[in-house]
């Protein structure tokens, strides 16, 4: 097929049969990840902290992070300027993880309680002592009674939530009282 460029300028296209044209090699190319250190000036989820000197792509560094502020060269200005996380962060960072786990386990979690109704309409009442013992039962979760936080015993059927104390902080755990 003739191109534009080649016919204005009288250019005669080469003939050359096009099933048997050889394939041109690459040559490997191993500057494809050439990293560049950065010092990252805010905390980037899955990239580093904040102060932590880590090697991107050129590309992301001169692309995106460079541009919108997000990172900086390390030189030893900017090192002092921000400088690198503590342990204290990093202890910070690892107990924000432990309390998600926790609040995904723990919001799945549904402690399930059958109970005799006696003629009055009346059930025996659920205690702490009783969900600590189910909640080892059914789903091997090892609380203490002084985590849970009940203002009185369950006398209803139905769902309930009740407040449980880990780590330092609150979760909601899910009862369900229901018919024998």
């Amino acid at each position: 097929m003739l191109g534009y460029a080649s016919l204005v300028r009288g250019r005669v296209p080469a003939t050359t049969n096009t099933q048997h044209r050889r394939c041109i090699q690459i040559p490997s190319r191993s500057y494809a990840f050439s990293p560049i250190q950065v010092l990252l000036t805010e905390d980037m989820g899955r990239t580093g902290l904040k102060g932590e000197v880590v090697p991107v792509k050129k590309g992301y560094a001169r692309n995106k992070l460079l541009p919108r502020g997000l990172a900086v060269y390390p030189t030893p200005e900017n090192r002092m300027k921000y400088p690198p996380p503590t342990k204290e962060v990093f202890e910070k960072i690892e107990r924000q993880k432990e309390l998600d786990q926790m609040t995904k386990k723990i919001g799945s979690i549904v402690i399930e309680f059958r109970r005799h109704v006696f003629p009055a309409g009346e059930i025996n009442p659920v205690t702490k002592d009783m969900i600590v013992e189910k909640a080892w039962k059914q789903h091997r979760m090892n609380l203490d009674e002084e985590q849970i936080r009940m203002e009185r015993e369950i006398t209803a059927l139905g769902q309930h939530s009740v407040l449980v104390q880990i780590i330092g902080a609150d979760f909601t755990l899910r009862i369900d009282v229901k018919r024998r």
